[in-house]
């Protein structure tokens, strides 16, 4: 499983666009993709609802079924990104994750202009590509990590899947 963190600086930067549009292209494609967003509030439940009030009960975890989904939602003592991909079904090809900028995984920064990549740039590690989505604001970018248009991102990731893959 290929684990990679998309970065940008903020809201609105592009990361929900371009990790649609990735996991659109490899699902179509046959690869079973997973993705972990960060939420920056704390709680993604809604309080006074009933999978709300069941966690208060004590509940160690509410499974919410509807027509079309099944929702887990726990309350683990410190959630985290590596308590997330342990959730991660064992067949997934790709493993997308959204925000989480200090975290160790390989990831690509994304923004809207140079100045949000490169501020990001200063935040985090273990770059392997950025991304803008207009190549006005790429050449304005004086970094040595490759430089990626969002449509060839996918050419990249399949690239380092199958050299991962033929690694074992």
């Amino acid at each position: 499983m290929l684990i990679v963190n998309i970065v940008g600086a903020g809201r609105e930067s592009g990361k929900t666009e371009l990790i649609t549009a990735l996991t659109r292209k490899l699902s179509e494609k046959g690869f079973k993709v997973s993705v972990i967003k960060h939420i920056a509030t704390s709680s993604f439940d809604t309080p006074e609802k009933d999978t709300w009030r069941h966690l208060e009960a004590g509940s160690q975890s509410v499974l919410a079924v509807t027509s079309r989904e099944i929702v887990k939602i726990s309350r683990p003592m410190k959630p985290s990104l590596e308590e997330a991909l342990a959730q991660v079904p064992g067949d997934t090809d790709f493993v997308l994750i959204e925000g989480f900028k200090e975290s160790s995984y390989p990831k690509i920064v994304v923004g809207r202009t140079a100045k949000d990549v490169e501020d990001v740039l200063k935040r985090s590690s273990n770059i392997f590509a950025v991304s803008t989505f207009t190549d006005e604001e790429a050449a304005k970018l004086k970094v040595s990590i490759p430089k990626v248009k969002p449509e060839d991102l996918l050419k990249l990731l399949m690239e380092r899947h199958q050299r991962q893959s033929s690694l074992g």
